[in-house]
């Protein structure tokens, strides 16, 4: 009830986070699970991002960004 995880492959090996926050303009960033256990930003084609500390029952938006590219929802935030 306090966490996500969002995870995608992708073709090449690339930079990948999400913005997210409990409006649509975020506020936060979460980046890989292994870049958040080295502190060391990575590229990789298989991604895990796991947001965490967040609070119960609350809806949280956010984008994905991939590489150079940021992806939504049919143009709006995902929502979860």
């Amino acid at each position: 009830t306090t966490s996500f995880t969002v995870s995608y492959t992708t073709q090449a090996s690339v930079l990948g986070s999400l913005a997210y926050g409990t409006t649509s303009d975020y506020g936060s960033v979460g980046f890989d699970d292994r870049d958040q256990k080295n502190n060391n930003a990575g590229v990789y084609n298989l991604h895990y991002i796991t947001v965490r500390n967040l609070q119960p029952e609350t809806l949280y938006f956010f984008a994905i960004t991939s590489g150079k590219d940021t992806y939504l929802h049919n143009g709006a935030p995902f929502q979860v």
